[in-house]
């Protein structure tokens, strides 16, 4: 069963304000932007539609997800937001699949130039408020994946101590996430 889009739309405004503009992404798959999410300054954007596919997981049912991805306005003008959400889509659906918390894509060279952040980690949107992962429009599982650049050091690390041990140092240092130029939290994996 997918979800009455109008449906998914107006919770996703419930919790990102109104969609300010939108662009394909893939067949049936748009891109979405909501200025001032999570924070003033910064903007969030995600998927819509790629919930219409039903994706495996590692453990337990197959799910339906969109993509979020966010960072401060002053970076927009250096690189396309959409087109990181364009290839992470394709990726999905090539393997069919929902990446898990904690997986890495990448890294696969910087966003643009001077910024460290050349890799997406994965986990849940908490920066933003809470309900957002939460929809009862499907029969299966839904899920938000918050995209969070991150540098090659901090990729090295999840792959050799693992998310857990990443989100605790994350939890620690509290970095700007939003900020593509921020310094990796990590100096070794």
């Amino acid at each position: 069963m997918t979800a009455d889009v109008p449906i998914l739309i107006s919770h996703l405004e419930t919790y990102l304000g109104q969609i300010q503009a939108g662009a394909p992404l893939s067949e049936g798959i748009q891109g979405v932007v909501f200025p001032d999410q999570p924070v003033t300054g910064a903007t969030a954007f995600t998927t819509l539609g790629l919930s219409n596919h039903l994706l495996a997981q590692e453990r337990g049912p197959r799910a339906r997800l969109e993509f979020l991805f966010a960072c401060r306005d002053a970076h927009l003008d250096q690189f396309e937001p959409l087109s990181v959400l364009a290839d992470v889509t394709d990726q999905a659906l090539a393997a069919h699949a929902a990446p898990p918390r904690g997986t890495v894509i990448g890294p696969g060279g910087p966003f643009f130039a001077g910024s460290q952040m050349e890799a997406l980690y994965c986990t849940g949107p908490v920066y933003f408020q809470d309900g957002l992962s939460t929809f009862a429009g499907f029969a299966e599982p839904f899920l938000i994946v918050w995209l969070v650049p991150i540098a090659p050091i901090e990729a090295a690390f999840v792959q050799s101590h693992g998310w857990s041990r990443f989100e605790t140092l994350l939890t620690e240092a509290q970095p700007d996430l939003l900020d593509m130029l921020r310094p990796a939290i990590v100096d070794h994996a």
